[in-house]
């Protein structure tokens, strides 16, 4: 496990390595490209985990419970088996 920790960290080391080398306008660039797929790869894990819940919904399998925080914080909401 340590080796490949250390191998992940060194592939890393390079890949920062290579962004540095480009010049200032290209790491904008590379930074928003990424930042834009990683909103889009969240955006497509929430659309799963929605679309779960409506299946489990329509099959009365799960269901939205609100219950009163005893911290004081407020309201919270449970999702899970009726």
């Amino acid at each position: 496990m340590i080796w490949r920790t250390r191998k992940i960290f060194f592939a890393l080391q390079e890949v920062v390595e290579a962004v540095e080398a480009l010049p200032q306008d290209d790491q904008l660039l590379l930074i928003e490209i990424i930042r834009r797929r990683l909103i889009q790869h969240r955006r497509a894990e929430l659309a799963a985990e929605v679309a779960e819940a409506r299946r489990a919904y329509q099959k009365a399998r799960y269901c939205l419970t609100l219950f009163e925080d005893k911290t004081g914080t407020g309201e919270r909401w449970v999702y899970g088996r009726q």
